[in-house]
């Protein structure tokens, strides 16, 4: 009687058996075993997304800081997901949004400066507010004098004067026929 003693990766009665190193399963993660061309060893194939000697680790995508601005990024197998900061966009959030581009929030001509998650409008005399929607009141801050009423207008006002006043702003007396402003006369 006899007993062979196998060397590593064999075994039988006389050592006829390869064994199966993949038999096991010992990759992880959906990774592929094969022992093709090798004795006592096997090579794990990783599924998109694994990587180390069985499979084991989950390779984290967003180590690289993929999302732009800041943004948050979170991680999946084979797979990452941007949630973009406040005004930017894309799939990395590498794209500033214009809001005056994509809103068109200036009214009346006024022209729009694009920032970070906001814009400003400036606007053309007569106008103004947030988005120059209102009309400027020029007549606000009563301009016609000596009881002249104020009829505004955009970007300017008239003064409407009353009997013995004239001028732009009402402030010249109409004079008489006989020479003398209608203000001096005492009959």
């Amino acid at each position: 009687s006899f007993a062979c003693l196998c060397s590593r990766g064999y075994e039988g009665e006389i050592c006829e058996v390869d064994i199966d190193e993949c038999a096991t399963g010992p990759c992880q993660n959906g990774g592929e075993c094969s022992t093709d061309g090798l004795v006592d060893a096997f090579v794990c194939s990783c599924a998109a997304g694994f990587n180390g000697f069985v499979c084991q680790n989950d390779i984290n995508e967003c180590a690289s800081n993929p999302c732009a601005q800041a943004s948050d990024c979170a991680h999946g197998v084979d797979s990452y997901e941007c949630t973009c900061a406040t005004g930017f966009t894309g799939e990395n959030c590498q794209t500033q949004i214009d809001e005056c581009a994509t809103l068109t929030p200036c009214e009346n001509s006024g022209a729009c400066v694009d920032f970070i998650a906001a814009y400003r409008c400036s606007c053309v005399a007569g106008f103004e507010g947030d988005n120059c929607a209102i009309e400027t009141d020029e007549c606000a801050g009563r301009p016609c004098l000596n009881g002249g009423d104020c009829v505004d207008g955009v970007n300017s006002f008239t003064c409407q004067c009353h009997p013995g006043w004239h001028g732009a702003l009402c402030t010249e007396v109409v004079p008489t026929r006989r020479g003398r402003s209608e203000e001096h006369t005492s009959e």
